[in-house]
This record gives structure tokens, C-alpha cells and sequence, in this order.
């Protein structure tokens, strides 16, 4: 069951955005059961959430939302952090690769990739759409 299970990775990650003043809110209560991989599918989305807490300023905003789109679902992470150039949107799924906004951070470059790699491995698809200053957001599209 989807909403329970991203209620459980929020509730998990709360307590540590609540620490640095980001507000982290589930958008859809609607339940929707997804026959897939749930280690998988917890693991791009924690990976995906934790680095909106990177990215994301005290006094900022992240959301995640889902709902059923065509013959699937999909699952929508938007923060309000740093945001990332366009021509570095291409690469930022490769392996290793690290942003030039990521100087000031910590991290090897591998979660973003794992989050492509683990949701091409349950028959989905993972796009973002960003604007440095403004935020990003990143949309997962599963098969139902």
C-alpha cells in the first residue's frame, strides 16, 4: 500500500527536517496498492528525500504526492532547495557524478543513480524538472 508506506519513510525522516526547519508533507491520502518491489521503491524514494533535505534551506519546502496517471501511477517529489542547471540534468543520474552545487556537501554521487537504476529495475521511469534558486522535482512513473 503506497500512502503507508511513504508515511512510514516521512515519519522516519521527520524528526530531522523538523530539526533544520523544512517542512515535509504527504500530499495524497488516497490508497493505492502497487504490486512491485518495496525495497526497491523505498529506497529511491528515501534516496530522493534525503537529498531534498540536502539541498533544501532552513524555512523550505519539500512534498511528495501520487496518484494514478494513465495505466500506472506516479510519485512526485518537489523541494524548495538550490535546484539544479539544466545542462547538468542529464547527468545527474550517471554514476559518480556530482553537481556543481555540491560542492558544500557531503556524498559520493551514487544515490541518484541508484535511484534510476532501482526504479528501471521495477519497469518505471524517473524524470526531473529543476531551476536553480527554485527547487526540483523529481517524478516517478511505475506500471500499475
Amino acid at each position: 500500500e503506497l500512502n503507508q508506506m511513504l508515511k512510514q519513510i516521512i515519519g522516519g525522516l521527520k524528526m530531522q527536517f523538523d530539526k533544520k526547519g523544512i517542512e515535509i508533507q504527504l500530499l495524497s491520502q488516497d490508497k493505492f496498492n502497487l504490486s512491485t518491489d518495496r525495497y526497491k521503491l523505498s529506497q529511491a524514494v528515501y534516496n530522493l528525500l534525503t537529498n531534498a533535505y540536502k539541498f533544501t534551506g532552513s524555512r523550505g519546502k519539500v512534498t511528495v504526492d501520487y496518484g494514478e496517471f494513465q495505466d500506472g501511477v506516479r510519485i512526485i517529489i518537489e523541494d524548495t532547495g538550490t535546484g539544479i542547471r539544466r545542462e547538468e540534468q542529464s547527468k545527474i543520474f550517471d554514476a559518480y557524478y556530482r553537481g556543481s552545487n555540491s560542492d558544500d556537501y557531503s556524498g559520493e554521487g551514487i544515490g541518484l543513480y541508484v535511484v534510476k537504476q532501482n526504479i528501471a529495475k521495477i519497469g518505471g521511469n524517473i524524470e526531473v524538472e529543476s531551476e536553480p534558486g527554485k527547487g526540483s522535482r523529481f517524478v516517478i512513473w511505475l506500471p500499475a
